[in-house]
This record gives C-alpha cells, structure tokens and sequence, in this order.
C-alpha cells in the first residue's frame, strides 16, 4: 500500500513512500531521455510534474517536456507511450498520432475519460474511452473570458479537479483565480478570485489567492492551495 506518491521533476522519476516509512524508487531511472521498458529502466525526455492512477491501480504520468503521456503497468512492471508522438502541438484525433505542448495535471472522470491541463496551450484535452484525443474546453489564446467550452479562454492553467459531478475545477496560476466547467451546460465560469494575486478572504469572486496548486473537490467543497494557504470553496 503506497500512502505517497509524487513526481521527482529534477531526476525525472517517480517515487513512493510505503507504509514502513522507506521511499523508493519504482519509476524512473533517472537518465534523461525517452524510453520504456521496466520502471526503473523508464526514461523520461525532461521534467516530470504530474500523473495520476486509474481504478486498475496503473501510474499515468505527464511527460511535460516530452510531449507525451506515459503508462506505467505496475502488476507487470513496464512502461509504455499511452498518447503523443513526442512533438509538440495540439493536434487531435487518435491517441497515438495525436499531439500535446506541456502537458500537466490529469484527473479521470467516473466513465473513464482521461482530462488534461496543456500548461502553455491554454487548453483542457481529454482522452476518451476509445483512445480519442479531443479539445474539450479553450480556444488556445490566452484571456478570461467565460462561456461555452470551445469559446472561453484560460491563462497559464495549473491546477485539475473533478467532482463527483462530473465539474471541472481549473486552476489557473497566472491569474490567480479558479474557473469551473459545469459539465451538464457545458460552460466556463470563473468562481474564484479577483484575477489579482493576494491574499484576502471573503465572498469568492472578491476573494485574493496567490496562485493554484493542488485542488481536492468533496461533497460540495473544493479544497485548494495558493503555494502559501490551504483553502476552502463551498460551492453547494
């Protein structure tokens, strides 16, 4: 039972820490440069910031500057390029000829959709349950603006939650605010922050954070980081 597990970007490996206190590595040889096979014999072609596990225990990871998501099968120990051809863009279309630019944060929703936060592209991407690659919220120019998913736009995106509603919570560092997709109309709002970065409690659109980092959504309440505060958004 791993109770830990996080992304070493500077020796681009991950690692656990167990139940007995010991961390280790399980992912990553800490070489740079792509390659799958056996955890430890996992190359990654830079730094690693985000990944997250399937319902199958199974380590997805980010590979930032890889341009690629990566699968770890940790019953059969060994790595495989799951989407992306290595160069960067924001090409849709079938998982393995599809593209991504500084892929981040992942969250999986209940069907098995994979969504991800494209840091510099200023778009959410999904990966669906038949290995196709789409644009699911964001025009790709940086800006505010709310609305309908493929008309709003995002600004230096960190941050990915889901709720058990299907929502998503988007982080945006850059702006310091946090927006929300509702997923039944399909549009973007901004729930959180001025746009200003600071420190100011309050009604959450007057509210001042300094950033996002990791977002938590339970029963109601979305549990997030500013880099310097744990905070706290009821929004049902």
């Amino acid at each position: 039972l791993y109770i830990l597990q996080y992304a070493d970007g500077v020796k681009n490996r991950i690692r656990v820490l167990d139940t007995k206190g010991q961390v280790r590595n399980i992912l990553g040889s800490g070489i740079k440069g792509h390659k799958n096979g056996t955890g430890l014999q996992t190359g990654f072609s830079g730094r690693v910031f985000a990944f997250n596990v399937d319902s199958h225990d199974d380590i997805f990871v980010a590979d930032y500057d890889g341009a690629r998501i990566r699968k770890y099968d940790v019953k059969n120990d060994i790595t495989t390029t799951f989407a992306g051809t290595g160069t960067r863009g924001t090409k849709d279309g079938p998982k393995m000829s599809a593209t991504f630019h500084k892929p981040g944060r992942m969250v999986w929703d209940r069907k098995g959709n994979l969504y991800i936060v494209e840091w510099h592209s200023n778009k959410i991407r999904v990966i669906d349950t038949q290995g196709i690659v789409k644009t699911f919220a964001g025009t790709g120019v940086p800006g505010d603006k709310d609305g309908p998913a493929a008309q709003a736009q995002f600004d230096d995106l960190n941050g990915l939650e889901i709720d058990e509603w299907g929502n998503l919570f988007i982080g945006e560092s850059g702006k310091a605010r946090i927006r929300m997709l509702d997923i039944a109309t399909m549009t973007v709002k901004t729930v959180v922050g001025t746009g200003t970065s600071g420190v100011k409690d309050g009604p959450a659109l007057k509210a001042q954070i300094q950033g996002v980092g990791e977002m938590k959504a339970r029963g109601g309440v979305l549990y997030f980081s500013d880099y310097a505060r744990i905070l706290r958004y009821r929004y049902r």
